[in-house]
């Protein structure tokens, strides 16, 4: 299991963390894994939690900053689909039960002493989405992934929001500032990035959870086949204030088209 430099668990000004661009750079190569298999194989890994990702840290030869590769693994549950056959794999009905951190009700108070985790919200999560068919494809649970990672990276890592000011009253103090004033700027942009990518992706599956809790009308009918037009094409008209986006997210592909509409 990848560990972040506990260097970058401190004010985030420390100017050698790169931990923030690590993170960021972790949910940029899995977007783009994910967006890649979609377009090639209708691919859903439906299954994509932290254990996942297996994460290596590599050392520039030049001797720059550090950087991270990011391999996803495991497609046991995954979809794929080829010229000849649709391949996918049923979830087992425990899975739908374990303890999420949504209202849903789903699972028993014997389960009070187990940590809860976002993980299993998003299994049933596709459950709701997809009204128990796995067989089609339905891209919006990589959407769903992409999500439980971005909270995954901000939240549940120990690492604490970057600082764009380092406060220093010392001539030589000052110095260190200026020359890590990239770094810094970097740093913040990175989760900056992230953020405003975890903001949208839960403004996206609202509708879901909220249906999945009851706060909307179930859904009666089988959702209808997915649109044949490149999915990183489809847009909406209206702009989220916080992340100034007009893309519509409904696939991975779709948030690659984000990240590269925003210059991230």
């Amino acid at each position: 299991t990848y560990k972040f430099d506990k260097s970058s668990k401190g004010s985030g000004s420390n100017k050698s963390s790169t931990v923030w661009r690590d993170a960021a750079e972790i949910f940029w190569q899995v977007i783009s894994a994910l967006a890649g298999a979609e377009e090639k194989l209708k691919f859903e890994h439906r299954d994509l939690h932290w254990g996942q990702i297996v994460i290596q840290k590599r050392i520039n030869p030049d001797g720059g900053d550090a950087n991270v590769t990011a391999t996803i693994i495991d497609l046991g549950l995954s979809r794929i689909e080829t010229d000849e056959d649709v391949h996918f794999s049923l979830i087992e009905d425990e899975v739908f039960t374990g303890r999420g951190i949504l209202s849903d009700g789903s699972h028993s108070n014997d389960e009070d002493e187990i940590e809860p985790d976002y993980q299993f919200d998003v299994y049933r999560m596709m459950r709701h989405h997809n009204n128990d068919e796995w067989s089609d494809f339905h891209p919006l649970s990589n959407v769903m992934w992409l999500h439980y990672l971005a909270t995954k990276l901000l939240n549940h890592k120990g690492l604490k929001r970057p600082s764009l000011q380092a406060r220093t009253t010392s001539t030589e103090g000052r110095k260190r500032v200026s020359l890590s004033e990239n770094h810094l700027e970097s740093e913040w942009s990175a989760y900056q990035h992230l953020k405003n990518s975890e903001v949208r992706l839960e403004l996206r599956l609202k509708e879901v959870i909220d249906g999945m809790q009851g706060r909307t009308s179930p859904r009666k009918a089988k959702p209808g086949p997915v649109r044949k037009q490149p999915l990183h094409s489809r847009k909406t008209g209206e702009t989220h204030k916080s992340t100034g986006s007009t893309v519509q997210l409904e696939s991975a592909s779709d948030v690659v088209a984000m990240w590269l509409t925003k210059g991230w």
